[in-house]
């Protein structure tokens, strides 16, 4: 692409990388967390308990950080992918599945948080 003078456009992310994120157990793919909140006139916010994971088409590849599908969760890019929609319906999953993703997989961690990962470990840092 260029800019309408003429110069080549360069565009850059600058973020920090986790190198060894929780995958999701179908697929061992990666995921970003989407929550949603309401802001009133006083500046006071509700975070609304329901959420959605936005998930990669394909299986997390550490060795191959240019293959965007397996690294970002961004539904324009995941939906390029032919396996876009394999795992789940628009590569979205609703907390409550992915809370009982977590009971099936760390049932010990989930129990220590009160039986919901997402109710006694994840959310109250996403309110912190």
């Amino acid at each position: 692409a260029r800019h309408a003078a003429g110069e080549p456009v360069s565009s850059w992310v600058v973020q920090q990388y986790v190198h060894n994120p929780l995958l999701l157990a179908r697929g061992q793919r990666k995921f970003d967390m989407r929550c949603w909140v309401v802001v009133d006139a006083d500046f006071n916010i509700k975070l609304y308990r329901q959420g959605v994971l936005r998930t990669s088409a394909i299986a997390y590849d550490p060795s191959d950080l240019s293959n965007r599908h397996a690294h970002l969760t961004n539904h324009c890019i995941a939906a390029e992918h032919e396996d876009y929609g394999a795992f789940e319906p628009t590569n979205e999953l609703f907390y409550d599945a992915f809370d009982e993703e977590l009971l099936q997989r760390f049932p010990e961690r989930v129990a220590a948080a009160g039986g919901s990962m997402l109710e006694g470990v994840v959310l109250p840092q996403v309110r912190r």
